[in-house]
């Protein structure tokens, strides 16, 4: 998947969660706006490990082969 395409999504999951958070601060709680927020905050928190996640599985490996030609040679020296 293109970077900045996860990139993008990880700033929109960020900003959802952090204005969520912000006006969970500030809201009564026993209001729906608390409610809405907390929900807000939720999904953007879901967001964000999604595209952790993404991340995760659409990095390259490194081959083990070459791993271990790299570990020897770090020893070396």
């Amino acid at each position: 998947m293109d970077p900045q395409i996860l990139r993008a999504g990880f700033r929109v999951a960020v900003l959802v969660a952090g204005v969520a958070l912000l006006l969970l601060i500030f809201e009564p709680r026993d209001s729906a706006e608390f409610v809405v927020s907390a929900m807000a905050l939720v999904i953007g928190l879901i967001f964000m490990s999604l595209v952790a996640v993404l991340v995760w599985y659409s990095t390259p490996r490194m081959p083990k082969a070459h791993n271990a030609s790299v570990q020897r040679r770090r020893k070396q020296q």
